[in-house]
């Protein structure tokens, strides 16, 4: 499944992987009751360990966005 996502001069294209039909991360994301997403942080991954300075880095950015997010509901 394939969304294009325009963003002032941006286009973005989001693909869901599929498996006979079924997209498991969008039925996934279709699940969540917040309507918003969060992107705090983002590695191509080499091996089956995420690196803990990577780990370390998104939940400092959690943290400070929960802190500085006026609309959170969290």
């Amino acid at each position: 499944m394939l969304y294009n996502i325009l963003r002032g001069d941006f286009m973005y294209e989001v693909v869901y992987y599929s498996d006979n039909g079924k997209n498991p991360v969008l039925n996934f994301l279709l699940t969540l009751s917040d309507n918003k997403f969060v992107f705090l942080h983002a590695i191509r991954k080499t091996t089956q360990k995420t690196p803990k300075k990577d780990i370390t880095l998104a939940l400092k950015r959690q943290i400070n966005y929960i802190k500085g997010c006026d609309d959170n509901e969290s």
